[in-house]
């Protein structure tokens, strides 16, 4: 889709290039984009990857931080200031539903790609009509 958009921009400007008009900055900027875009294209997978393994890492780190502050709770108690282990506590529970977030967020991504995927996959001309109609109302 994009590289169509790259191509008929490019046709464009040499149409109009043809014709006598100044486009020589906005082909070589054009140029500049191509390139950027490639680079961006390049790194979007092992970008996804890496991060998938960073919060599978985050949470793990979370639960046993969480782990060795419960084991450790009984001190305070022992000492009669429980109350101090309150705060590490709240910060722990606040990073462990950040963990829960960031994989929800991941869920509506993969999602919305499939679901992009599965819309550029459609053939308007197969589409029925009343089968559309019957399945909104339904929701």
């Amino acid at each position: 889709q994009y590289a169509l958009t790259i191509d008929a921009t490019r046709a464009a400007l040499a149409h109009l290039k043809g014709r006598g008009n100044p486009v020589d900055r906005l082909v070589d900027q054009l140029g500049k984009a191509v390139v950027d875009w490639t680079e961006v294209l390049g790194l979007v997978e092992p970008t996804a990857h890496a991060i998938t393994p960073t919060t599978i890492h985050f949470a793990k780190k979370t639960d046993e931080a969480m782990s060795a502050l419960e084991e450790n709770a009984n001190l305070c108690a022992v000492f009669e200031f429980p109350e101090k282990i309150d705060i590490a506590r709240g910060v722990l529970k606040t990073m462990q539903a950040l963990v829960g977030f960031m994989r929800d967020c991941w869920a509506v991504a993969e999602d919305v790609g499939s679901f992009i995927s599965g819309a550029k996959a459609l053939l308007w001309r197969e589409l029925e009509i009343e089968d559309l109609e019957d399945g909104s109302k339904a929701q």
